[in-house]
This record gives C-alpha cells, structure tokens and sequence, in this order.
C-alpha cells in the first residue's frame, strides 16, 4: 500500500515503502537510577574529549592487555567509534557542545583515511563504519552530503570489485568473508540502511545479497554447509588447536547468525531477490536444530566442530557459549527476532524469546560475561535486553533492565582512566576502544537511560 518498486536488474527489485513513524523508546528504569547511567556515561564522554589523553590511554591499553588491539583512525576501534559515540551525546543532550567534538573526531578520522586509504569495506573497520558513522551524524541528511556520497560510492565500488564467493580449492570460507565485523553480513546490514538508494547501492546490495543468498542456499548435506571453516582458514592457531577439522562457527560476530540477521534486515528494509526469503528460513531451521540445551534453557555453542556436525546426538552434547552478543544466545536471538519479523513467523519470534529469557534465567555467575563492555560483557546483554523490551511482551525482559543496568555501574569507579576498564582473562585494561571499551558502554547505558532510540546498534546487526 502506498509503495513504490524499482527495478535495479531483473533480479533484485527494490520496494519504497512509505517511512514509518517510529514508536517511542521507553525507559525502564526509576529517575534516580536514570541519573547514575547518564553520570557515568558524561564522565566517559569528558574524559575522552581530550586527544592527548586519548593517545595516553591507547598506549597505556597496549601495554596492559593480553590482546593488545590496533587503534586505527578510520575503524571504530578509533577515532570512528568516539564520533560514534559523541554523535549520540548530541542527540541525548542537544546543545551542550558535543556535536563539536564528534566533528573533531570524524576531522580526525578523514585525515586517518587520506595518511591510508582505506582498502576494505567492513562495518568495523573499513569504508562502512565511517560511513555509517557520518551517516548518523548527518542531522537526518542536512549535512555532510556530497562527503558521504563520495564514501557510498567507493564503498560500492568496493563492493563490487571483490570477488566474495572463494575458489573451491580453499576447502571452504574465512569468517572474516561473511560475517558482521568484517565480511559481507556487516556491509550489508549498513547498505540497507541507506534511505533513498541509488542505483549504485542497490547494485552493491545485489552483489552482496547474491554471494550471501548462495553460501546459505537450502539443502545443503549435513556436515557440508558452505560456512564451513577449514583449519587453514580460521583466524589463529588458538582456533586450529581448538578445531583442528575446523567448524561451522555460530556467534553473532563471526558466525551464521550474521548472515541470518543481514539478510532479513534487507527483507524487512524492502528488498526481494530470489531464493532470499527461503535463505533466511533456511539458516534460522538450522541455528534451530544446533541449539544445545542447558539447564536455564536452550543456547548455543561456539561453533559446531567438524567431527560433531554429522550428528545431531554429538553437537547437542556440546558445551554453550558465554552469554553475550558477540557468541551466545543473546546474539542469535536477535538473529531469530529480525528473521521472524520478516517471514512473519510466529515460530521464530518464540525461539528468539525463548532463548533471550533463557539467558536471563542463567545464574549471573555462570553467563561467562564479567566485563561490563559490548562485545562480550553486559552491556551487549543489556542493549539487546532493551530491544525485546521495546518489541516483544517479555516481561523478564523488562525487569532485568535495570538489574544489568546495576550490574554495570558496579563495575563504574571515576578513578579508572575511562571509569570502565575491560577484562581479559583476569587482567584489567583501560580500554578506549568502542566494541570492548567505554565508549561503548557509555552508550549503552545513554540507550537505557534516555527516550532517544539507539539507531547506532544497526552496527552490531541486532535492529
């Protein structure tokens, strides 16, 4: 009703819906404890407005984590991922200064991307995160035009100049070529984003649609899914020495449920391709049938082992994951969520209650989840927590925002570098990086704390 199709080629159509109007983003928490969320977030924000303190605690990260990460200018793991978060700052506290810093910062990743072009298009690290990031700092496209059509295109361009699908010889995929972080699933969740495409977009999406709609085409043997990750193409020997035959890997970051999410993002945003409704159905029955059962409920493992993924009896058996959107339930339930909403099944949208609530139900100690960050602590939790708060009639959902909401704040302490610290395997860090650092953290609590919906989480495929 009221929609508008066009045609990009005689496979892909793409219907303009009219723009809905969005509901109101509810708070659930009491005013005092509104307060203490927006308090920690302001003191993050001042702290980090200050470069020279930015580069101080960038290195002082490096030297104290097990994993130290590359702060790179034009990846959100950087400069992008401050301008992420101080472009939310102006949307909660308009007028209060921090649009200016969020300019600095985007300034400061443009001069990172002409020092080094950036080569790839990844959402996290690549021409999609500056765009989205620009995209969202735009003031509902009021500025910054012609700077970011200059981004679409080359991310287009990008796009389709990479050859996504492998040679058979490699034996299988890398994760890094399909999943949110990095790969197809990620560029994809941001393409569909964009209001108004052009015909260039469109034919980005495509490309991306066509290599995702092929790798998770129905009826593929059992123990030969086109996910699958030999050992020569997992990301370290730590995953070779855990899989040594490889796996089908089941996060949310890394695994099938991006892909999942991805593809009913660009259903629900309105494009039609063939084979992409019966795809999305496809990996959401097979997420089904690798779910491990534990005593608070269904969930889910790391990923399948190659040895274990010829029989169900074996995989069934396998231990869950930690509870966290990065692997676990939390994330693939969001994953089930957005597929049900766009096959409009009842079924799916169950499953993704179910395995939320199951989580929820998982004694605190043994979610596997002690840092209060968004990759793998509770701010992930708590973020995805608010969406089924906002959509669904959960009513656990509801109640357990302001227990996680506590839950990070009793990790907050103004003497910290950042307030927040990340932990990695027992060892603190003053971490400045958006996914597993304060910033976002910051923004999650703003998410939980203020009625200004969270549009920034299209970056981690769960809205």
């Amino acid at each position: 009703m009221g929609e508008e199709r066009t045609m990009t080629s005689k496979q892909l159509q793409y219907a303009v819906f009219p723009p809905k109007t969005p509901g109101a983003w509810r708070i659930f928490l009491d005013e005092s404890l509104c307060i203490k969320a927006q308090e920690a977030a302001l003191l993050v924000a001042e702290r980090m407005r200050d470069r020279d303190f930015i580069n101080t605690t960038v290195e002082q990260a490096r030297q104290q984590a097990v994993f130290p990460k590359v702060w790179s200018a034009t990846s959100v793991s950087g400069f992008v991922g401050l301008a992420l978060m101080y472009g939310y700052l102006e949307r909660c506290f308009p007028g209060q200064g921090w649009d200016l810093v969020a300019q600095q910062y985007l300034c400061s990743a443009a001069a990172g991307s002409q020092q080094s072009t950036i080569l790839f298009p990844g959402l996290f690290d690549g021409t999609s995160s500056l765009a989205l990031t620009l995209s969202l700092s735009s003031r509902g496209r009021k500025r910054y035009q012609k700077t970011l059509a200059r981004l679409h295109q080359g991310l287009c361009e990008q796009v389709l100049q990479h050859q996504w699908r492998r040679p058979e010889s490699d034996g299988g995929v890398a994760f890094i070529d399909y999943d949110i972080i990095s790969g197809a699933a990620g560029i994809l969740a941001y393409l569909v984003s964009i209001e108004q495409p052009d015909a260039l977009v469109q034919s980005a999406v495509e490309h991306l649609l066509e290599y995702l709609v092929w790798l998770a085409k129905p009826g593929q043997p059992m123990g030969q899914e086109r996910w699958y990750i030999p050992p020569a193409l997992l990301p370290n020997e730590g995953h070779r020495e855990a899989f040594p035959q490889g796996n089908f890997n089941c996060g949310l970051a890394h695994g099938i449920p991006g892909p999942l999410a991805a593809l009913a993002l660009s259903w629900l945003a309105g494009y039609r391709y063939p084979g992409l409704r019966e795809s999305i159905s496809y990996l959401a029955d097979w997420l089904v049938q690798h779910q491990v059962h534990a005593p608070w409920g269904i969930d889910w493992p790391l990923a399948v082992p190659f040895e274990a993924a010829f029989s169900p009896d074996t995989w069934k058996s396998l231990s869950a994951a930690h509870a966290a959107w990065c692997y676990g339930a939390p994330g693939i339930s969001r994953s089930f969520w957005l597929a049900g909403q766009a096959l409009e099944d009842e079924r799916l949208c169950q499953v993704a209650i179910k395995a939320i609530e199951g989580t929820l139900y998982r004694p605190i100690s043994l979610r596997g989840i002690p840092a209060p960050n968004i990759c793998h602590g509770v701010s992930g939790l708590l973020q995805i927590c608010l969406h089924f708060a906002q959509e669904s009639e959960s009513s656990l959902a509801k109640d357990h925002i302001p227990l996680l909401v506590e839950q990070i704040l009793d990790a907050f302490n103004p003497a910290f570098a950042l307030g927040f610290r990340d932990i990695e395997q027992g060892v603190f860090v003053d971490q400045p990086a958006w996914l597993t650092g304060a910033p976002g953290i910051a923004m999650t609590l703003l998410a939980a704390s203020t009625p200004v919906i969270p549009v920034w989480d299209r970056i981690l495929g769960i809205a």
